[in-house]
């Protein structure tokens, strides 16, 4: 893989709240000189904006306005309002598309482009059309979630998960409907990135996923990394999502 010669602008790296269903929802923007393109970023499960900060500044690097969404209740570290007990994929579509509108009234983007890890590569993917996204960039998306959720009472109370607390919420925020085939009408791009010893998503979901969109798909295996790459790992994985937006721009 051939190296980015990225050109180095002046950065301004700054926290704004926008209103998601009527609660704050902290946004961290990473804005250049006049960018004609924007990136939406969205972390993954008990993540947070600052686990993004590395690919903001590559896409940024590269004259695009980033914006990396602090979901509401996504994080113990999410300085957004909410609670954990009452996020799911649905309260994460909504603070996806409020994110969008702010973006689209404050910088006016040509293109905009939307980059997502594990869950929040989910959340992505399901945006893309309706947000009107050029291409997406998913890094081990969770399609496995409607899955792994499959028959869990609705009705259940509280209970912990991977170091956050949950509520029944998440399981009636769940998609109703079939997560490829809401994401196949997606007509723009999508580059994927998988290792191929993922011990939590399953490589074969990623699979399944670019075979939906055919030749308009591109997924890379990144043999021995697992959820949550190695340093090198993405280092690699960098380059190459680096490489595609300026392919796109």
């Amino acid at each position: 893989m051939r190296s980015l010669d990225i050109s180095i602008c002046r950065i301004c790296r700054e926290e704004v709240f926008a209103d998601s269903c009527g609660e704050k929802l902290r946004l961290v923007i990473f804005a250049p000189e006049n960018p004609e393109a924007a990136v939406l970023c969205s972390h993954g499960y008990n993540s947070c904006p600052e686990d993004l900060a590395d690919a903001a500044e590559t896409f940024a690097k590269m004259g695009a306005a980033v914006c990396c969404v602090d979901f509401r209740g996504g994080s113990t570290r999410s300085k957004s309002g909410g609670r954990s007990q009452d996020m799911s994929i649905t309260s994460q579509l909504c603070d996806l598309c409020a994110a969008a509108e702010y973006v689209q009234n404050g910088f006016a983007p040509n293109k905009l482009f939307l980059y997502g890890e594990s869950q929040g590569g989910l959340v992505s993917a399901l945006s893309a059309e309706k947000l009107g996204a050029q291409a997406a960039m998913l890094l081990y998306p969770a399609f496995c979630i409607p899955d792994h959720w499959k028959g869990r009472d609705p009705d259940s109370g509280e209970f912990e998960l991977m170091g956050m607390t949950l509520s029944g919420s998440f399981v009636r925020g769940l998609p109703k409907f079939d997560v490829y085939e809401k994401t196949g009408s997606f007509r723009g791009k999508l580059l994927i990135g998988h290792g191929d010893s993922d011990g939590l998503v399953d490589l074969s979901y990623s699979r399944r996923l670019a075979e939906k969109f055919g030749e308009r798909a591109k997924l890379s295996v990144y043999k021995g990394e697992g959820h949550g790459f190695s340093p090198n790992g993405r280092k690699r994985w960098l380059c190459e999502v680096g490489e595609f937006l300026a392919e796109n721009l």
